[in-house]
């Protein structure tokens, strides 16, 4: 897809909410292992390793990698990855 306005709504909502979690989790809280469910109801693993790099992986998808850490936002914490994420 090339563009966001011809991917399905339904679709679209879920992968937006497989990006977030529902909590404030920081660089310093990734423990490599560690998962968090997502809002969409999935699941999100930690690979801390090899040190200093962060990845996101799930099972179906290649991982995506912190690319900027730690965006404070109003909401929440923000962390910045290098790929979409679908679940």
């Amino acid at each position: 897809i090339t563009n966001v306005d011809a991917v399905p709504l339904p679709l679209l909502d879920n992968v937006i909410k497989f990006h977030v979690v529902g909590t404030n989790i920081f660089a310093s809280d990734l423990i490599n292992g560690a998962t968090a469910p997502t809002l969409q109801g999935g699941t999100v693993t930690v690979q801390a390793t090899p040190a200093p790099t962060v990845r996101i992986s799930t099972s179906a998808q290649p991982a995506a990698s912190i690319t900027n850490p730690n965006i404070v936002a109003t909401n929440g914490v923000i962390h910045k990855i290098n790929r979409v994420m679908l679940p």
